[in-house]
Formats: structure tokens, C-alpha cells, sequence
């Protein structure tokens, strides 16, 4: 599974530019990013639901993608773990146990907790079986319960040959990723393991690091300028009223 040279815009603003990744079968991918640093755009192009401006998606067509956010379907949480095509519906149970869901299956999906209601699709999405597993805001509403469940979960998945995809904020832990990438001004870097074939952040191959300084703004020009002559540059964070 790959996406190469993809470029996202809205607007004006390109989210995703020239992004490359190579996503391999039994490996664990971590993306890392502030809010509105592109993960979640990253993991729709992955998924195939959004279509980049330029590059291309080459891989599987079916994926099982987990969304940050989802409009719960108006009908029970039994009757729509019974619905869902592929896999016994006995996986999805087991699943859901691992978890440590505890909501009430005869229960509308719209009723049930946040916590609980993540719990569902994340046992629809390792329960089906498929080779690429897509997970937004991977540990967002969930119990120390559910992440042992989902360490499991994802273990399982990697060990039968799947590509996981886990994305998430900077301080939430992920400690079953393989490797990780973090997701900055429309870039992406490896910050650890792996060796995939990754745009870097501007760096001709060099690491780079961010820096936050704070102080009166009448010494703004001056800081730049010293920037500058160590080789730094001032960007502008967009959306995040921040300048660094």
C-alpha cells in the first residue's frame, strides 16, 4: 500500500504536499501530528475517500477505517454487528469483549457512550479481516480496559499479515507501533524505526526540529535574522494563531 507525491488542498492551503508513504503487511505505523496537521486528511487519502490534487494511491481498494468521528446509524448495536458483511459475527463479539465494552447491545448506537461507541467500530474493523486497518484518534474514549484490548487487537492484526495505521495526538501512547511518522506543515518525517519511503520535511534528508520561542514582540526581527544566519526559518503556523 502507497500513496506518492500526494498533494491535499483546501482552499488555498495545501494540508498534504508531496507526500509520500509505503505502507508494508504486518508492520504497525504510528502518525503522529498536532490538531490540524493533516492526520486525519493523511488517513482519508490512505482509506480512498479523498481524492488528492496530485499523486496517486496504489493498494488495496477495501480497507477497514475507523473515523474519529461517525453519525451513529439509528438501529441497535446487536442488529448492526449482525449486519456487517465479512467474518463470523462471533469476532465482532469476541472483539467487543477484549475491549471491555460494556454498553447494551439491544441499545440504539446513538445511545451509547462515546467510550463504548468507539468500542464498536474498533471490533468491526479488526474483525474484518481485511489487510489494510485504518485508525483515527486511535486511543480517544477509551478505558485502560480498552487500550490493553486494543494493543491485542493490533498485535493480532499485524501478526496476520495486515498493514495498521494508528493515528493520534503527540502525548497519547502507542506502544505497539513498529514504526512512527509525524505529520508537520504538509510534510511528513520518520521519527522512528522503519525505513519507508518518506518526503522530508524540507531537510534534503536531515532531521529537522522544531523550536518555540516566546518573548516581546519588538525583538521578532531581530530573532529572525539570527535564525536565518544559523539556518533556521520563521514559519507561520496557519489556523493556530501561533508563530514559530
Amino acid at each position: 500500500m502507497t500513496v506518492r507525491n500526494v498533494t491535499v488542498r483546501y482552499g488555498r492551503r495545501a494540508v498534504l504536499d508531496g507526500v509520500s508513504l509505503a505502507l508494508n503487511p504486518g508492520e504497525v505505523t504510528a502518525i503522529r501530528g498536532r490538531n490540524g496537521s493533516g492526520k486525519t486528511t493523511l488517513l482519508r487519502v490512505l482509506a480512498g475517500v479523498a481524492r488528492p490534487v496530485d499523486g496517486r494511491r496504489s493498494g488495496p481498494a477495501a480497507c477497514a477505517w475507523v473515523p474519529a468521528a461517525l453519525d451513529a446509524p439509528p438501529v441497535s448495536a446487536g442488529v448492526w454487528l449482525r449486519g456487517l458483511p465479512r467474518r463470523d459475527p462471533g469476532d465482532r463479539l469476541a472483539a467487543l469483549q477484549r475491549l471491555g465494552f460494556d454498553g447494551d447491545l439491544g441499545a440504539a448506537c446513538h445511545t451509547l457512550s462515546f467510550g463504548n461507541l468507539r468500542k464498536l467500530l474498533l471490533a468491526e474493523a479488526f474483525s474484518a479481516g481485511e489487510q489494510l486497518v485504518l485508525v483515527d484518534e486511535a486511543s480517544a474514549g477509551l478505558d485502560t480496559i480498552g487500550i490493553e484490548g486494543l494493543g491485542r487487537l493490533v498485535e493480532e492484526a499485524a501478526a496476520g499479515g495486515a498493514a495498521v495505521v494508528l493515528a493520534d495526538q503527540d502525548s497519547r501512547p502507542l506502544p505497539w507501533a513498529t514504526r512512527s511518522v509525524r505529520v508537520a506543515r504538509g510534510a511528513l518525517r520518520e521519527t522512528a524505526g522503519g525505513g519507508a519511503d518518506l518526503t522530508v520535511d524540507g531537510s534534503g534528508g536531515e532531521e529537522l526540529v522544531e523550536v518555540l520561542l516566546e518573548g516581546p514582540s519588538s525583538r521578532l526581527a531581530q530573532v529572525q535574522t539570527e535564525a536565518a544566519r544559523l539556518g533556521f526559518r520563521v514559519v507561520d503556523d496557519e489556523g493556530e494563531g501561533e508563530r514559530r
